[in-house]
């Protein structure tokens, strides 16, 4: 369960650091706690928005552009179907429809739509700020098994209506594709030496327990 006052709090602090109207700052915030607690996320939560929030906190000193990519914590994973192919552009949209309908800092908009959009994972970027932004993403994949293990349990109860077969082919394709063939895993080094070997140990494994067969 998520810890409803520490998101409200960093919340309330963001969204002045984004020079948001302080009578507008609750409004938004019901929406997106309105977008992540959608009936059919086990994993894409305000439990995974906590989790990022709080590694990104651990970086944050790298970062160049600290505000903007805490913009695009909270917003990366607001618009999630499973059966889509385009939840990382739909929620970039709203994190734009957001800072102009509430006059949000530009820049902020636009360097956080950025890092929105490079959570699809379909290819590592150079940025410093969209590379810390999909390393807390993929912080959890080298969290210990037992950690790592509920977050796999979550995302495939997420994808429940697929036939088991069919998602363990698609889960082991996608794993290897998106991270176990990317060298390293991590874009940074500070989450490189923390995180990947660990990371590797992890996936190898789930993709022993789905059968490496394909």
């Amino acid at each position: 369960m998520a810890n409803m006052n520490f998101l409200w709090s960093e919340w309330q602090r963001l969204w002045a650091e984004l020079h948001g109207k302080q009578e507008d700052a609750r409004e938004v915030f019901e929406k997106l706690v309105s977008c992540y607690n959608e009936s059919h996320r086990e994993y894409h939560t305000l439990d995974h928005i906590e989790y990022c929030l709080r590694m990104f906190a651990t970086v944050r000193q790298h970062s160049k552009h600290s505000v903007a990519t805490e913009y695009a914590i909270w917003c990366h994973d607001a618009i999630y179907n499973v059966r889509a192919k385009d939840n990382e552009v739909q929620s970039g949209e709203l994190l734009l429809d957001i800072a102009m309908q509430y006059h949000l800092e530009g820049l902020y908009a636009i360097i956080a739509h950025k890092c929105v959009k490079d959570t699809a994972h379909e290819f590592d970027p150079i940025d410093i700020d969209r590379r810390i932004m999909v390393d807390v993403d993929r912080a959890i994949l080298g969290e210990s098994w037992e950690v790592y293990a509920k977050y796999a349990a979550g995302v495939r109860k997420e994808y429940g209506h697929i036939p088991t077969p069919i998602y363990n082919f698609a889960r082991r394709r996608y794993m290897r594709t998106h991270f176990l063939t990317y060298s390293p895993i991590f874009t940074t080094s500070f989450m490189r030496e923390r995180y990947e070997l660990q990371a590797r140990a992890n996936i190898e494994r789930e993709l022993g327990e789905l059968g490496w067969l394909c």
